[in-house]
């Protein structure tokens, strides 16, 4: 028997495959492994559909648990009041409701260095793009630019601690792309950088627009563009709600302990469906 492997840098050719020998059972027990197969991959699928759901369901809860935090606070016997804001609805009564223009202190984008310049592009300064904008903390970028790079095109230096999204990428056809900066980089025409006053802290805002991701998109997305993008206007129009700065840490660090057992509970339920599909390998291959 003779069958041509698949090896890492090596595509099969037509020729490479046609040549190669298959083992060949008799109809009948083809029939009857198929049969077999048919039916143990449906209860595997089944299987993972139920925990892919589990999934689903868990991150509905985490966004729920954020939004209900951020917009209510820790205390269910505290006395109410109206945001005045309809996607808010009532607010703790000690809370304020301010607009994103008047927490930030300064915000802007970056820009692209010349593609064809190599000098431009041969490191030492990261350089975040929408691709890079995928986690709370972005701690380094899929690309460097030099500093001949950054003094010769509109790219600028965002500081540590800064609140980074983007403004215009597909990604914003189903969430708000935000993280904060965790080392000093450059940024790209597409992000966006807001520092922040200290009336809120970066992960108090971040949570802000994470646990209300939904209703904060059909705020400020601009529906008519080719490509989605974000009206600036209506964002630094955007109200939120704020406590006090010492209530925010409280909020961040219940946020914290909480989610932390449900993202555990994710990557778990994610281990058991990658378990199923390798066991289906396993079995369709004996």
């Amino acid at each position: 028997l003779s069958v041509v492997g698949i090896r890492e840098g090596k595509n099969i050719s037509y020729p490479e495959l046609s040549y190669s020998f298959l083992p060949v059972p008799p109809l009948p027990e083809q029939t009857a492994i198929a049969t077999f197969l048919d039916r143990k991959t449906a209860l595997i699928d089944q299987a993972i559909g139920i925990k892919q759901k589990q999934i689903e369901l868990l991150k509905e809860r985490r966004q729920i648990l954020i939004h209900k935090a951020v917009t209510r606070g820790l205390n269910p016997n505290v006395k109410m009041k109206d945001s005045g804001v309809e996607w808010i609805g009532e607010i703790p009564e000690d809370w304020e409701v301010k607009k994103i223009k008047q927490i930030v202190e300064q915000s802007f984008s970056g820009g692209t260095p010349s593609t064809d310049k190599l000098n431009f592009w041969d490191g030492g300064i990261p350089w975040a793009s929408s691709v890079d904008i995928k986690t709370d903390y972005l701690c380094e970028t899929t690309r460097e630019i030099s500093l001949m790079g950054l003094n010769r095109s509109s790219a600028k230096i965002v500081p540590k601690g800064a609140i980074l999204f983007v403004t215009r990428s597909g990604i914003l056809q189903h969430t708000f792309a935000i993280t904060i900066s965790n080392i000093e980089m450059a940024i790209n025409q597409d992000i966006k950088c807001l520092i922040l006053s200290n009336d809120i802290l970066p992960e108090y805002f971040q949570k802000i627009i994470k646990g209300n991701n939904s209703q904060i998109l059909v705020e400020v997305r601009q529906q008519a563009a080719t490509v989605e993008s974000i009206d600036m206007e209506a964002f630094f129009n955007l109200s939120l709600p704020l406590p006090k700065c010492q209530e925010q840490k409280r909020i961040l660090e219940y946020i914290e302990s909480t989610t932390t057992k449900i993202a555990s509970a994710i990557s778990l339920k994610e281990k058991e469906i990658e378990k199923l599909k390798e066991y289906k390998a396993t079995l369709i291959n004996s």
